[in-house]
């Protein structure tokens, strides 16, 4: 196999990948636009924690010792990172359930 057809080969791969992530991603949104019911426990426990973090980083206090113990112990059980990282998608898009799974599309 010549180096142009294996790369020809790696950008199908990429190709099929993409297309594969595209699908769950407007399934995703579809599910999201056409289900109004209230989220189960799981979900409504992580939205909440969300909400906790997004809240807490609206008027943030680097310098602050008190303000970064506050900031470690707002999560529970799971490890915070997911809940930080969705805090951009609240200020963008709003703050919702639909909203704080935009950060599993990046993930």
């Amino acid at each position: 196999m010549t180096d142009s057809a294996a790369q020809q080969h790696r950008w199908q791969y990429w190709l099929i990948l993409g297309l594969i992530w595209l699908i769950g991603a407007v399934g995703d949104r579809c599910w999201f636009a056409y289900d109004r019911s209230v989220p189960a426990w799981d979900q409504a426990e992580y939205l909440t924690s969300t909400l906790n973090y997004w809240q807490i980083l609206q008027q943030p206090q680097w310098a602050s010792a008190t303000w970064w113990m506050s900031f470690w112990q707002l999560t529970s059980k799971f490890p915070p990172l997911t809940f930080i990282s969705t805090v951009p998608f609240f200020n963008g898009w709003g703050r919702g359930e639909a909203q704080a799974t935009l950060v599993n599309l990046v993930f």
